[in-house]
């Protein structure tokens, strides 16, 4: 238990701002928050309620000013430890923040509170025909800020994309206790973005803008049943394949289907192993009965032993209940349930299940498993008894052998679920200790004294030597001999402190006249071949690269971009800010610091928890924080892509938190310096 001095001492403050029963100090009511539904406790020096927006600012400029950690909370539905208070500190209980402001069907767009439940804003929307796409399974209990604070998704992932893919605008108190509200604008580095799935470690959100969308006229659900999960799996390959306008997709093995059909009667075999279920949606009645067919057929061209389909909302609600009860059931066979999650490229799935089984077997434990394929994701439920310490051990062991497997394959430590706590170290098995240092100091310019939801996502500890490294090469030793020359002039030029002038195309970044005595740094250099990889739908592209070069490689492949017709290099169009929609399809990249050192944070996977989201800091950075070398681009079928309106060249206007991330990640201003004038010491 924590000593009360650090919250009397500010008693009266806080009272004035929240009132005096909004602060609880009791040890019975702050030990109700020493936990989440991850496995990690602490206990918290005070749990403080608001009951307006209002309240939040001026409650965190009191503890930052005290140096005093803070944790944002809402419903405690963290699977990470996300909201554990690790040093202490007080909760801020934002769950009564639950107002949904107004509903414009016309701009198809809503603003929220952060504490209003999911489910509810579901209910809201549905009278007018509309609803928010994200659909985690807890949908029921989470609210939007966790939804965004964690990227979270669900089903509906493969049409609509992630929570953040459906942020238009949020407001963020950062840790110092001021209010702001950010877009991705193109006019500087995204903020929006980098905050969204940040776990509230850079800032708490108190407010969102939110796109909605039309329910669609028509939406039929296939359930297809399998004699092997492979064969699930590969059904829903070609159901990603095909085509079809997919609304959801997932897949449960036998676990999970005995446990959420025990004692009913239903329609499938017994020799089902694996359900498989599918929804289609469209506006053509016609049409999607016809899709529907289609996708049935490739089920039954899988060995399906058996299909069911359903068009009325009652009939597909029975279908979908049955994914919707695995947790509750599930978590009536133990006393304990733990939901693990790896994320791996879509490729990789059958091979990331075969290991998955074989880890929970070596351990001997249950656990009911259930696949995400739009995303590569794989969720097995753990149930066990933690009050048996061999059985914690085993899980625990578990999930570390189940993350490192997903590393091995090309994946990540996590998608919807986080990393919080208990993820934290795998970052060691993924990342450099360069790259980690590099994630630090996006943590440093928004929250130099760790106080907001400290210790979370990041290593406590990165001493590589501690742990081995079984993810992809972090060296720079297989690079194109291009790049080793430009990794090598940047660090002459850093021990010189000579200044640069990033130069591409020239067709987005135009240096004034002023920089013309600068050196010259060349990338157009930058042409590394392009790799479609279809079955992932992932592109990596050298940054020099031009856009045009890209579409055509992709449409002679039956294949788009979902971003803005423009022109230059992907790497200049990134990096101007031009079209910020790019930031919604860039899945990761490779760059070199200002000092020459480099950096890996490209990935293959459409849905990954890895840390900050650099993609966000790099759009829109004109080229001062790093000089990008590779991209990673998430493409679509040219069926699927959407109309985006030209993209526009747009001011830059950086704000005080990107001055003091350039500080961190360039102090001597050797990237195009004429973008953050004046020494660190004149800026304070």
């Amino acid at each position: 238990m924590f000593i009360q001095d650090r919250i009397s001492g500010l008693r009266s403050q806080l009272d004035a701002v929240v009132g005096k029963d909004n602060v609880r100090t009791s040890e019975a009511e702050t030990a109700a928050y020493s936990y989440d539904s991850g496995l990690s406790m602490a206990q918290p020096e005070a749990v403080i309620f608001f009951d307006s927006v209002q309240q939040v600012a001026p409650v965190v400029k009191i503890l930052s000013q005290a140096k005093i950690p803070f944790i944002p909370r809402m419903a405690g539905t963290s699977l990470t430890g996300g909201t554990i208070p690790l040093r202490g500190g007080v909760i801020l209980n934002l769950s009564r923040l639950n107002k949904i402001i107004f509903i414009n069907t016309q701009e198809r767009t809503v603003l929220v509170e952060t504490g209003v439940l999911n489910a509810e804003l579901q209910k809201a929307l549905k009278p007018f025909g509309y609803f928010f796409p994200p659909d985690p399974a807890s949908s029921a209990v989470c609210t939007i800020g966790g939804n965004i604070a964690e990227n979270a998704s669900g089903p509906s992932r493969i049409k609509y994309g992630s929570t953040g893919d459906s942020v238009l605008r949020l407001e963020v108190v950062t840790p110092d206790g001021e209010t702001h509200i950010w877009e991705p604008d193109g006019k500087s580095p995204d903020l929006m973005g980098l905050v969204t799935g940040s776990e509230g470690t850079l800032g708490i959100i108190t407010r969102a803008w939110l796109k909605i969308q039309p329910v669609p006229a028509h939406t039929c659900t296939t359930a297809a049943a399998f004699a092997v999960l492979d064969q699930a799996i590969n059904a829903a390959s070609q159901l990603m394949e095909s085509g079809l306008p997919l609304s959801a997709l997932e897949i449960m093995d036998k676990t999970t289907l005995d446990a959420s059909l025990k004692r009913k009667t239903f329609l499938f075999p017994h020799t089902m192993r694996a359900l498989l279920l599918t929804d289609i949606s469209g506006d053509n009645k016609e049409e999607t009965d016809r899709q529907t067919e289609q996708a049935v057929q490739i089920c039954l061209d899988n060995s399906s032993i058996k299909t069911e389909t359903a068009c009325e909302e009652s009939d597909r609600k029975k279908l979908w209940d049955i994914r919707n009860r695995a947790f509750p059931a599930l978590a009536r066979i133990a006393p304990d349930i733990v939901l693990e999650e790896a994320c791996v490229p879509r490729s990789k799935l059958n091979e990331a299940v075969k290991k998955t089984r074989e880890v929970l077997r070596k351990y001997r434990l249950t656990a009911g498993i259930v696949i995400s394929p739009g995303t590569g994701s794989i969720h097995p439920h753990i149930v066990f008894d933690r009050r048996n310490q061999q059985d914690l051990r085993r899980v625990k062991n578990a999930r570390a052998e189940l993350t490192k497997e997903a590393i091995i394959l090309g994946g990540s430590v996590a998608g919807d679920y986080g990393i919080g706590v208990d993820k934290r170290l795998a970052l060691n098995w993924l990342y450099s200790t360069e790259e980690l240092d590099f994630l630090a100091k996006i943590k440093y310019a928004f929250d130099p004294f760790n106080l907001s939801n400290p210790d979370k996502i990041l290593p406590v500890n990165n001493d590589a030597d501690l742990f081995e490294e079984v993810g992809r090469n972090h060296n720079a030793a297989n690079l194109n001999p291009s790049v080793h020359t430009l990794l090598a002039a940047l660090r002459n030029r850093a021990d010189n402190r000579i200044s640069s002038v990033v130069c591409g195309s020239g067709s987005q970044i135009k240096p004034p006249p002023e920089t013309e005595k600068l050196k010259k740094l060349d990338t157009r250099f930058l042409t590394m071949d392009p790799v479609l990889n279809k079955q992932n739908r992932t592109l990596k592209a050298g940054a020099g690269v031009e856009i045009n070069t890209l579409r055509a490689l992709l449409r002679d492949n039956g294949m788009e971009l979902q971003m803005p017709d423009t022109f230059g290099t992907i790497g200049g169009i990134i990096a101007s800010g031009r079209a910020p929609e790019i930031t919604r399809i860039l899945l990761g990249l490779e760059a070199a610091t200002a000092e020459g050192v480099y950096l890996n944070f490209t990935q293959q996977t459409l849905k990954a928890a890895r840390g900050y989201d650099i993609s966000s800091i790099f759009c829109g950075s004109r080229g001062a924080y790093g000089i990008i070398l590779s991209v990673v681009l998430q493409v679509c079928l040219i069926s699927e892509k959407r109309i985006f309106p030209p993209a526009m060249p747009v001011p830059f206007r950086p704000e005080p938190v990107h001055r003091a991330f350039k500080e961190a990640v360039d102090p001597e201003n050797l990237l195009n310096p004429w973008l953050y004038p004046g020494r660190k010491e004149d800026n304070k």
